[in-house]
């Protein structure tokens, strides 16, 4: 089956609220994101927080979705979630998400990289 391959930025978001928000979600069922890196940025002076949740199935925020819960990120500092080689956190289909949120508005900016694989 031909594939169409995309690597790209998949999302970049400044989380505007402080509720959990979709920072990226597959565009059809037709089409798996392997996401192979994730920067956290705190652009304020104070230190902040951010929780993460990859969900196949919608975006629900709970426990047995989360990846990272209420990571404190310094003033003014990045982190970065990174996989190399073949390793990837892998969303399958129309209805899987990745979610985020900060404990400040306008504190946490979300960058995601990675690979859009769409059946043809």
């Amino acid at each position: 089956m031909p594939v169409k391959i995309t690597h790209k930025m998949l999302a970049q978001r400044l989380m505007g609220t402080t509720a959990p928000s979709l920072l990226y979600q597959c565009p059809d069922q037709y089409t798996k994101a392997y996401i192979r890196n994730i920067t956290v940025a705190n652009v304020t002076g104070g230190n902040l927080s951010y929780s993460l949740w990859i969900n196949q199935g919608g975006t629900a925020t709970g426990d047995q979705f989360c990846m990272a819960k209420s990571v404190t990120i310094n003033a003014n500092s990045t982190t970065q979630f990174s996989l190399y080689s073949d390793i990837a956190w892998v969303l399958d289909g129309a209805s899987a998400s990745l979610m985020g949120s900060s404990s400040a508005a306008n504190g946490i900016t979300f960058t995601v990289f990675g690979t859009e694989v769409t059946e043809l």
